[in-house]
């Protein structure tokens, strides 16, 4: 033996073999296979094994190994077996592959304390050569001698080290190999996953567009039933299929479509009761269901199930309901009667997306053909409301006319005590002329918006005929009256009172002024208080800055202290380059924004229930015609209103 492995050409053929080996080799497998006869015939077959290191679990796996002499437990007999690494913790193995460097022990004392020698007394020579890649043992090519005339001299030993150096490297690379392998197949399973999901999303999607464009035209729902069951069939096996719609104030349900190899001839058209069955345990449920016939038995053992209706030897039955805005129209179920086709979870998700969607398209087929029955109605009705609004619009016209005549005067002097005695008159008819026009328009609006997206529901088309019908009455009731009281408002444009100019003291003019307010209106416990300079005389129309100051009080206590006990107006007076500054504010409850916009708009009024909207409008006017001067309105961060008016100190027309 020691001249066969120490010739050098037979060191080079072997090494030429196991290189060869490792290119002819599939796997690691096969490559060992091959190390193995070679060391086996290397050696004549006598005392060697390979062991590789498993760090997973830390155990060392004999993987070939031949003994022909000794007691060793590297025996054969352990080939292709696995021992924990502690338990070869005493072993010149276990030093080994700790140190991961070559290991050569001859019978002597230093090596007794190794259980090799020490179990077996015959052992005289144990060479150990580590696998070794990079930094890491991964194993141990070990050759064991019990006579002397086999042992290994050092060129020996250097072969053997070269040949597990030869070894180590091939399993690295086969390692190697298999990891990118496995990286290789995980990722190509990785995308074959993502293309599977992506083929069956655009499948689901091209689906649901489908089911949503048999919306855009009308079409009944008998030619809808076929049309979704022919697009809801590329998603999964639906070749027995049935659609039931659900009444709930009869507790009845309709097959509405069932294509069915057994039921179809029974059940179709056919109305049943609501209550037993697994398409009535679907919708109570509101909650997609998967049935096999072992659990519709143990549903109905615990009465969950009142009972089954139709064939029972399906094998599986997925329903979903109907569900469209909250209400439950009814149930779609695909069942199977082969065990060949077991519908899963991933069906029935699927059933139940494209049951929101089929549901959808049930609940606007509906709706449209409920639409269409009601369109002759509504537009009678229609047609009757064009004429109302006719003249509505006549009287309109007829208020607007007058109220330009109103806001033409330059001097009002009586307008607010006829206002004040007309508005009790004008208000209730105007206002519900006004209010019904709007609400006419609104409500035409808003059935014109659901009508043309399809969002008109039952409930709200009949509350919006009923609605109609209450306002044709208010219309009615109202017109006669509207012509008497547009003569009322007429009366109001006759009174042309003349510009008068007046040189005045203005402290005291006003002193008087708020004296007289008080004593002709009831402020009702609030107080007025009035700043202003002596010695400040002025050229003014009095009569227009006494009617500005009394609709500007009366104002503060009718609106802005409504609903309050004391309230508190206070007027300041100034100059400011050639023009007098009036500074009026209360801290009564204010104004939101729009109100506040709309202040001066003539019969804008911030409480529908009391003024006719033109005390404002008349201050405006007075201020801006009479006066020739500005008005600006603010709210106060206290709380209230403060009216900014300014107009030339001696006024000139």
């Amino acid at each position: 033996m020691s001249t066969q492995i120490s010739d050098p050409d037979n060191s080079l053929e072997l090494l030429s073999e196991l290189t060869q080996s490792y290119e002819k080799s599939s796997n690691a497998s096969d490559y060992l296979e091959f190390v193995n006869s070679l060391l086996s015939r290397l050696l004549k077959s006598q005392n060697y094994f390979l062991a590789l290191y498993n760090p997973q679990n830390t155990s060392v796996d004999y993987i070939f190994g031949c003994e022909q002499k000794g007691q060793l437990q590297h025996a054969t007999a352990l080939n292709r077996s696995s021992i924990p690494l502690a338990a070869l913790r005493h072993s010149a193995l276990h030093q080994l592959l700790s140190d991961n460097h070559q290991l050569i022990c001859d019978q002597g004392a230093k090596t007794q304390h190794f259980s090799e020698f020490s179990r077996d007394s015959s052992l005289l020579q144990w060479l150990g050569f580590p696998l070794s890649s990079a930094e890491d043992c991964t194993g141990a090519l070990v050759v064991t001698s019990f006579e002397k005339r086999c042992n290994y001299t050092s060129e020996q030993q250097n072969v053997f080290a070269l040949i597990a150096i030869y070894i180590a490297i091939d399993l690295d690379k086969f390692a190697t190999c298999q990891r990118i392998e496995q990286k290789v197949g995980s990722k190509t399973k990785s995308l074959e996953m993502q293309l599977q999901k992506k083929i069956k999303d655009e499948k689901l999607h091209r689906a649901l567009f489908e089911i949503t464009s048999l919306t855009s035209d009308f079409i009944e729902l008998k030619e809808l039933y076929p049309k979704l069951h022919a697009i809801f069939s590329t998603l999964l096996d639906a070749s027995n299929v049935g659609i039931l719609l659900y009444d709930e104030s009869k507790s009845q349900l309709h097959y509405e479509y069932v294509v069915d190899i057994y039921d179809k001839e029974t059940l179709g058209g056919a109305t049943i009761p609501f209550g037993p069955g697994m398409c009535s345990h679907v919708i109570r449920e509101r909650h997609p269901c998967l049935f096999t016939p072992q659990i519709v038995e143990a549903k109905l053992k615990s009465r969950e199930m009142p009972g089954v209706l139709g064939a029972q030897n399906f094998s599986t039955w997925i329903g979903a309901p109907l569900i469209s805005a909250n209400k439950v129209y009814g149930v779609i179920y695909v069942q199977s009667y082969t065990a060949s086709l077991l519908y899963n979870q991933g069906d029935l998700d699927i059933l139940e997306f494209v049951a929101s969607y089929v549901a959808t398209a049930i609940e606007i087929t509906i709706r449209t053909a409920q639409l269409k029955e009601e369109q002759m109605r509504l537009a009678e009705q229609h047609h009757l409301l064009a004429e109302e609004n006719q003249q509505l619009d006549i009287a309109l016209t007829e208020l607007h006319t007058t109220e330009q005549e109103l806001i033409k005067k330059q001097k009002m002097l009586s307008l607010g005590s006829l206002v004040s005695n007309l508005a009790s008159e004008v208000n209730l008819p105007i206002n519900n002329c006004l209010e019904s026009i709007n609400h006419i328009e609104a409500l035409d609006r808003q059935f014109q918006s659901q009508f043309k997206s399809v969002q008109l529901t039952e409930q709200s088309l009949i509350s919006y005929v009923q609605d109609v019908q209450k306002v044709e009455v208010v219309l009615q009731q109202n017109l006669d009256s509207a012509a008497q009281l547009i003569n009322n408002f007429k009366k109001i444009a006759v009174d042309q009172s003349r510009h008068e100019l007046r040189k005045i003291d203005l402290k005291n003019y006003l002193r008087d002024t708020v004296h007289g307010i008080e004593q002709s209106i009831d402020i009702q416990g609030h107080k007025i208080l009035l700043h202003c300079d002596s010695a400040i005389v002025i050229t003014t129309n009095c009569t227009a800055l006494t009617q500005v100051l009394k609709n500007l009080v009366a104002n503060s206590i009718k609106h802005g202290f409504e609903k309050r006990a004391q309230g508190k107006i206070n007027i300041s007076i100034g100059l400011f380059h050639g023009n007098l500054i009036i500074n009026y504010s209360d801290n009564g409850r204010g104004l939101n924004d729009h109100d506040l916009e709309h202040l001066f708009d003539p019969f804008f009024t911030s409480n529908k229930n009391s003024g006719a909207g033109l005390g404002t409008n008349l201050i405006y006017n007075l201020v801006t015609r009479s006066l020739l001067g500005k008005i600006e309105v603010k709210n106060q961060k206290a709380g209230g209103l403060a009216f900014y008016i300014t107009f030339p100190v001696h006024l000139q027309y």
